[in-house]
């Protein structure tokens, strides 16, 4: 049978043993702590492990990077100068990796005495002290005679520079290259190194690479919202006259929507084209204005575009130069509107755009030939002999006769006396086309029929 050794123990809690209870290097365990205890050469009780989690330093103020192993951190207080002098710093000590392929050892050090952090490098496991070092920059060590790059221009502090005095000059903001009158630095004329002139002239487009503002295709504004279904407000023309193309479109995945509309505003004419419009579902279907109806000539008109599907829809609109007489329209935030009060259809509603891509609100002209489906000619009286102005007046009076079916009756009176020989083809009828005694001499002319308009022996 094994023997079971045990130590002084207590299951009392917080119950700790006594100098007198232990000799120096006896152990004693407290179950319901769960902790272990012993005492030192100097008499003292101690907890085993009641260091754990924490690092303990050390002093060592001069430091070789052999002096801590392999894998290990090192912790401490040294010298800043790693020489065993004032000032004085806490070091982190690594050696994380076991061999020279992972590089050089490192030695961080924080300045005690003031701020300051300080990173030494040294061959792999040397053992000379670590004597090559570099300062980081920090807001306590920037400025004059801090020693820093960051605070010279090729080693030099800005006291060794010729000052700009009077000669500083602002070029412009962001918001001047769009204006005229902006003012840059032409030339500078330099004497022994101080400026002693210098030129100026106006800011030009062409300066930065961007071509006359004016002539340019930019976009003027934008606005996003979640609209639908129904009639959208997308663009408006405050009044008198505004151009512009407005696109509106949305990125939801399984449409993508998309119209393309160039719209003039002129006092009371009104008048859109539907360049392009489509998208994977076909979502955007149909464009009308609205106008006030309280004042057509200065009044407000409305853009609007009708979507069968809620979704987020982008307007934006572009803005093609700067036509003469003509400002820009504005993006209005999508929002649904069936009706607005006070204002009235103005011009055509054009509705199923899902089924073309070009559309015209007052009609469209064209100088040459129309086609369908690549090859079909579309019909007009310039264009066909077959079918001339007369058939199309033949047709019309036709249409214009037809009232309803006729009934035999009516038919019987209007071939009355009505058939001649012309009207019958050389042996057309025969027995079994007429029913017995279905024609008398009641309903044929005199000498309409002769020998040439039946076959031998088919009439009896």
């Amino acid at each position: 049978m094994a023997n079971t050794i045990k130590i002084k123990q207590s299951a009392v809690t917080s119950k700790i043993p006594t100098a007198a209870q232990l000799e120096q290097g006896e152990l004693a365990v407290n179950t319901a702590d769960e902790k272990i205890y012993s005492k030192n050469s100097s008499g003292v009780v101690f907890e085993l492990g009641q260091n754990a989690g924490t690092l303990v330093g050390e002093d060592n103020r001069t430091i070789s990077p052999n002096e801590v192993a392999t894998g290990r951190l090192k912790v401490g207080f040294t010298s800043w100068a790693n020489n065993n002098t004032g000032p004085y710093a806490d070091f982190f000590h690594f050696r994380s990796y076991g061999d020279s392929s992972g590089g050089n050892d490192n030695l961080l050090m924080l300045k005690k005495g003031g701020t300051g952090l300080r990173l030494w490098q040294q061959t792999f496991g040397s053992t000379t002290a670590y004597a090559n070092y570099v300062d980081f920059w920090n807001t306590g060590n920037d400025g004059s005679g801090s020693g820093l790059d960051a605070d010279l221009l090729d080693g030099q502090h800005a006291s060794a520079f010729q000052s700009a005095g009077t000669y500083n000059t602002i070029i412009g903001t962001d918001s001047d290259i769009n204006t005229s009158g902006s003012t840059i630095i032409d030339n500078i004329y330099v004497t022994d190194g101080v400026i002693t002139s210098m030129g100026t002239r106006t800011l030009t487009a062409g300066d930065i690479g961007a071509p006359d503002l004016g002539s340019s295709y930019r976009t003027t504004s934008t606005a996003v919202g979640t609209a639908g279904a129904g009639w959208v407000t997308v663009a408006e023309a405050s009044t008198a006259r505004k151009h512009g193309e407005v696109i509106v479109s949305d990125s939801e995945s399984s449409d993508h929507s998309f119209i393309r509309i160039d719209w003039m505003r002129s006092y009371a004419d009104s008048n859109f084209s539907v360049l392009n419009v489509g998208g994977h579902a076909n979502r955007i279907t149909g464009v009308r204005v609205l106008g006030n109806a309280s004042d057509t000539t200065y009044g407000s008109h409305k853009l609007q575009v009708y979507v069968t599907t809620s979704s987020s829809y982008q307007v934006r609109v572009n803005t093609i130069g700067s036509p003469g007489g003509y400002g820009v329209l504005s993006a209005i935030t999508p929002v649904v509107q069936n009706t607005i009060s006070g204002y009235v259809l103005r011009g055509n509603e054009l509705t199923s755009l899902d089924l073309i891509s070009l559309a015209a609100e007052e009609g469209i002209k064209a100088g040459g030939e129309i086609y369908a489906n690549n090859t079909n000619l579309v019909w007009h009286e310039g264009n066909s002999t077959a079918f001339t102005s007369a058939d199309n007046t033949k047709l019309d009076g036709i249409e214009a006769g037809a009232t309803a079916d006729q009934t035999a009756a009516q038919i019987l009176s209007l071939l009355s006396n009505g058939i001649t020989a012309t009207h019958i083809a050389a042996n057309a009828i025969g027995t079994s086309e007429l029913a017995g005694n279905a024609v008398t001499n009641g309903h044929i002319a005199d000498n309409a029929i002769n020998s040439e308009h039946y076959a031998d022996g088919s009439i009896d």
